[in-house]
């Protein structure tokens, strides 16, 4: 018997006062995920072609929540328009200097309604031939380029690896009043709040006075500064967009460091409630509570995460590190989990973060950390599984931070930090570097439980008779999880399709997940696995539908 996702509720309840219980039902995760969408490498500059880029429908409700912006080094401006009516619904600066810079947005799209994601500057895009249109996963259609007024097929214009996420509930939104008064003084200051449930803080408006300044999100319970941002100068209407989680019953600070760039208004309507998240009142000198003002912040945008989360916070980096290339903390995952973000305390050099497995120093994730940012705030979506130690290091010599620590191991609900690492040994007297961890549960492995749930739901590509991508005579899919079968992925999609899965080489596997490495023809199935991250090419045998592995993305011809 089969079960829908949406049919299923968790209770969770905390306590938030003296003899308070607070309740709350959840949702366990719906039939969407958190997904990849990496679109091809850009090989010219465009010229001429203002106002194009990509048109989408989405599969399910989603969050467009980040993209690549391939250009040419101008600033630019980015912008989401709803076809059915012109209207556009989000837009955000791009600085000059940044040729392939990452937009992180929170911009919500409804199923089946069609989109163009544009840039505006005149000569100042990349693009690249490309006909494999229309091109999918299992939460967005890219359906073709957009330029000059029409569809084109034949090209793929400035954007890459598009990344959405589930919408599993409906974003709350406080918008708060308007604020027209500039602030003299008080540092430190801006809005208390409480959630009502666990949720994750997406984005807010910051009114400010056009100056550089610091937000940060501070935990009130104990003052750890959890969360920071920085905003531009010259913004005095600065969109900030995040991913902060906050846990039910806590109660949080956001604050702006400068004085004298806030904006306020008078205020005393408190408390203000909305779905998951309470504005107690503002806070502001002195280092307490103000209920006469409303300070800097407004259109605070929550929405409830589809997995359980947990943070490990570490402790203030105060010290310069010399030396110690490859250097950092070694975590142990207790449950199957992924890292999302974390704070990377360093000296300001350009350097790389990298995850490695330590039973081998297999590069599990990568990211590249710009000059400048001594706190940088990294976001990532690397996998760890249950039983498996991980060394998190950045390359770099000189270029890090620590603190006297010896009070290993430490521990959340998901990994245990066992201690630094560098010079290819424990440490077991410092912390190096990484603050801030942010963890989820793999939600897939509940999601791709066929017991519990039906994929029912799974849209096929709108106005094509294939819903995947069509090669080599057949219609091909890759799995939404590891340990599926092509049984299981087709099963949705008129059956496996046998005959249409002989073949040698990993081409399918090359177009869903360009990203990883060749590797030599395998099994009958292609497998893009996720333990050594590599695409494993088909041998030409025939298939078995049943095939699984628990490290493979099987990638298989259906019937439709």
């Amino acid at each position: 018997m089969h079960f829908s996702a949406r049919s299923i509720r968790l209770t969770s309840c905390a306590l938030i006062g003296v003899g308070v219980l607070f309740c709350w039902t959840s949702p366990v995760a719906a039939q969407c995920y958190d997904m990849f969408l990496p679109g091809p490498a850009m090989t010219g500059d465009t010229g001429g072609h203002a106002n194009t880029g990509l048109q989408l429908i989405p599969n399910k409700d989603i969050s467009l929540t980040s993209f690549i912006f391939n250009n040419q080094g101008h600033a630019d401006t980015v912008y989401l328009v709803r076809v059915s009516d012109g209207v556009v619904l989000y837009s955000k600066a791009t600085p000059a200097g940044s040729p392939a810079y990452t937009v992180n947005v929170d911009w919500d799209l409804l199923k089946g309604e069609t989109y163009r994601l544009l840039a505006t500057t005149l000569s100042n895009g990349r693009w690249t031939p490309f006909s494999s249109f229309p091109y999918s996963n299992y939460n967005l259609v890219v359906q073709g380029t957009w330029a000059g007024d029409e569809l084109h097929t034949d090209w793929w214009f400035h954007f890459t690896s598009l990344r959405t996420e589930c919408s599993v509930c409906t974003p709350s939104v406080i918008s708060g009043p308007t604020l027209t008064e500039p602030i003299v003084g008080w540092a430190d200051s801006g809005l208390s709040l409480t959630a009502t449930a666990n949720t994750r803080l997406r984005s807010f408006r910051f009114l400010n006075q056009g100056a550089h300044d610091t937000i940060q999100l501070i935990r009130e319970s104990d003052g750890a500064v959890l969360h920071r941002a920085t905003t531009p100068e010259g913004e005095s209407d600065y969109v900030v967009v995040v991913d902060w989680g906050l846990l039910a019953g806590e109660t949080y600070r956001l604050i702006s460091v400068e004085e004298s760039n806030g904006r306020y208004v008078n205020y005393t309507a408190w408390p203000v409630v909305n779905g998951d998240l309470v504005i107690n009142e503002s806070w502001g000198l002195g280092g307490g509570m103000d209920d006469l003002y409303w300070f800097k912040f407004t259109d605070l945008k929550t929405r409830c995460g589809p997995c359980p989360f947990d943070t490990v916070y570490g402790v203030p980096m105060p010290n310069a590190i010399v030396g110690w290339a490859e250097s950092g903390i070694s975590i142990t995952a207790d449950v199957t989990t992924t890292l999302r973000r974390f704070t990377f305390n360093n000296m300001g050099a350009a350097d790389t973060v990298q995850l490695l497995r330590a039973s081998d120093s297999a590069i599990v994730g990568s990211v590249a950390t710009p000059a400048g940012e001594t706190v940088y705030e990294a976001v990532v979506n690397w996998q760890m599984w249950a039983g498996v130690t991980y060394h998190l290091i950045s390359v770099a010599e000189s270029n890090g931070r620590y603190a006297n620590f010896s009070a290993w191991p430490l521990s959340n609900s998901m990994v245990t930090i066992n201690g630094s690492w560098g010079h290819g040994a424990p440490q077991s007297v410092y912390w190096f570097n990484f603050t801030n961890l942010l963890m989820t549960s793999n939600c897939s492995i509940f999601e791709c439980d066929f017991e519990t749930n039906d994929l029912s739901d799974w849209a096929a590509t709108p106005g094509v008779d294939c819903g995947g991508w069509e090669w080599n005579g057949a219609c091909w899919y890759t799995s939404n999880c590891e340990n599926m079968s092509c049984n299981q992925t087709c099963s949705e999609h008129g059956g496996f399709d046998i005959a249409g899965s002989i073949h040698t080489g990993s081409r399918v596997g090359i177009h869903y997940w360009p990203e990883k490495a060749l590797a030599t023809n395998w099994e009958e199935i292609e497998c893009s696995s996720t333990d050594n991250d590599k695409n494993w090419g088909a041998n030409g045998g025939t298939p078995d539908g049943d095939w699984l592995h628990p490290s493979c993305y099987v990638n298989c011809a259906c019937n439709n």
